[in-house]
């Protein structure tokens, strides 16, 4: 199948959520690797997000196809699609995609302004380095899922705001 869906467990402790407690947004995780998907799917339910998780940019269009996201977290090298080719996807509103406009973090263990540069001249909103610090990630979700941000988003049909 497509996707892993994350049912809804108990968070452990290190955020605001009271336990037990989602937060009611739509995350796709989009990642190659399984190690990866599992320690990024970890620190999500950690900060009381669920994500369902795709293998590569072929499966993420997929599921944004099917599902409208509120937010994309998106591994840049992956095989058979790489997240800079399904983000410009993503971003073309000719593409079967729900939502154009979807917020799109890059997450990727390069970190210089070139790879910076890359990410957002394909679209991408913001840039996360691998390995993801528990802190940066919840900045993130909190920016773009907890604030006008992303609902801004969701009006502005390929419109980019920072990385």
């Amino acid at each position: 199948m497509l996707i892993n869906k994350q049912a809804p467990g108990t968070p452990e402790a290190h955020t605001p959520p009271v336990a037990g407690e989602y937060h009611d947004f739509r995350i796709l995780l989009v990642d190659d690797n399984l190690i990866n998907q599992q320690v990024a799917r970890g620190k999500i339910r950690t900060l009381g997000y669920a994500a369902d998780v795709a293998s590569n940019g072929i499966e993420a269009l997929k599921a944004l196809e099917q599902t409208e996201y509120d937010l994309v977290l998106m591994d840049c090298h992956m095989p058979e699609m790489d997240g800079f080719a399904a983000t410009r996807m993503i971003r073309d509103t000719g593409s079967k995609v729900l939502n154009h406009a979807v917020p799109i973090i890059a997450m990727t263990a390069n970190d210089m302004k070139s790879d910076r540069d890359s990410c957002h001249e394909a679209g991408m909103n913001d840039f996360l380095t691998k390995p993801v610090k528990i802190e940066a990630l919840a900045a993130a979700l909190e920016k773009w899922l907890n604030s006008d941000n992303g609902r801004v988003q969701k009006q502005k049909s390929g419109g980019q705001d920072v990385i």
